[in-house]
C-alpha cells in the first residue's frame, strides 16, 4: 500500500496530462504552434538528482503539509518521514532548516529588488516544463493542496535564479497562503489549457504575480 502511495502524485499528474489531451485535442494541438512564436525560455535550470528525488518526496507527502499562521508545517514526525518515505538525515534537514523554517535575512529588503514588466520579464515555467521536467512536480503538488504546492515551490527555489528565487525562497512567510492558493489553481488551469504560468515581480502584497501564459 505504501509503495502504490508512493507514486500516487506522479501517477496523477500522468493521468491529468493525458486527459487533457484526450478532452481538449484542439487547443492541445496549438500548443507547440503558440509555444514556439512566443516563448520564453524557461529561466529554472536543470537540478541535481538529489535535489529532483527530494521533491518527488516532498510531493508523495504533500497530503501532510497544512498551513498554521504563516508557517508551513507537516504532520509526519521524523522517523516517519525517515522510515516511511525515505527521506536520508541531509533531506530531513533540508526540509526543516529550508522548507519549513527558511532563512529570512536574504529577503527582508524585498522593496529594493527591480519589478519586471511585459511579456514575462520574470521566470516562465513551460506547459513542456509541467508534463515532463523536474517541475513536474510542481504541477503535481498542485493537484494535492496549496500546502503542498508551497512546500514543493519553496524546496526548489534554490534552483530558481535572480530576485524570484531569493523571494519565493521565504515560502509562505513571505508570500502568503493566498499566493500558493491562488498559484495551485493557475497552474492546473495552464496545464489544461497547454500553457505555462510566468512570474513576476511585484511592488505590493505578495511580492510576485503569476499569470497563465
Amino acid at each position: 500500500m505504501k509503495k502504490v502511495r508512493k507514486y500516487l502524485a506522479r501517477i496523477i499528474a500522468c493521468i491529468l496530462s493525458m486527459a487533457t489531451l484526450l478532452v481538449a485535442p484542439v487547443a492541445n494541438a496549438s500548443v507547440p504552434d503558440a509555444q514556439s512564436d512566443g516563448y520564453v525560455p524557461c529561466a529554472v535550470p536543470s537540478v541535481d538528482t538529489e535535489l529532483e528525488n527530494l521533491l518527488w518526496k516532498i510531493v508523495d507527502v504533500g497530503e501532510y503539509f497544512s498551513f498554521e499562521g504563516d508557517r508551513l508545517t507537516v504532520s509526519l514526525s521524523e522517523e516517519q518521514l525517515k522510515t516511511d518515505y525515505g527521506f536520508s538525515d541531509a533531506e530531513y534537514v533540508f526540509l526543516v532548516d529550508n522548507v519549513l523554517n527558511p532563512p529570512m535575512e536574504d529577503i527582508q529588503d524585498i522593496e529594493s529588488l527591480p519589478t519586471t514588466y511585459a511579456s514575462c520579464s520574470g521566470v516562465y515555467i513551460s506547459y513542456i516544463d509541467f508534463t515532463v521536467g523536474f517541475t513536474a512536480a510542481l504541477f503535481a503538488a498542485s493537484s494535492v493542496s496549496p500546502a503542498a504546492l508551497a512546500a514543493a515551490f519553496t524546496a526548489v527555489a534554490s534552483a530558481i535564479s535572480g530576485p524570484v528565487g531569493t523571494i519565493i525562497a521565504g515560502g509562505v512567510a513571505v508570500l502568503g497562503i493566498g499566493f500558493f492558493a491562488d498559484l495551485a489553481t493557475k497552474i492546473i488551469g495552464a496545464v489544461a489549457q497547454g500553457k505555462g504560468v510566468c512570474l513576476t515581480l511585484a511592488w505590493e502584497f505578495p511580492p510576485l504575480k503569476s499569470e497563465i501564459m
